[in-house]
């Protein structure tokens, strides 16, 4: 009996050392005011768009953003830094 509680009580604490464990997710706003009025530089730092789409930097998604007539699009966030 000892020999079966040690076992599930391993196998619990094996199960919980191993669960993959999700960050959460923080929305960022992108700072679209910034680049008001001014062109895109091409100095590549791409963003990942809460939408799924890869971005070049954050101004193209704030062009995106700005430019697009979808009520969703302009709810677009940025969900990480970096390539989706």
């Amino acid at each position: 009996m000892k020999t079966l509680i040690s076992s599930v009580l391993l196998f619990c604490i094996l199960a919980t050392a191993l669960w993959p464990i999700h960050e959460a997710e923080a929305v960022i706003e992108p700072n679209c005011k910034k680049y008001e009025g001014k062109k895109c530089d091409l100095n590549p730092n791409p963003v990942c768009g809460t939408n799924g789409r890869e971005y070049f930097n954050e101004c193209a998604l704030c062009v995106f953003i700005r430019d697009s007539k979808k009520k969703a699009d302009k709810m677009v966030k940025i969900k990480k830094w970096g390539k989706c």
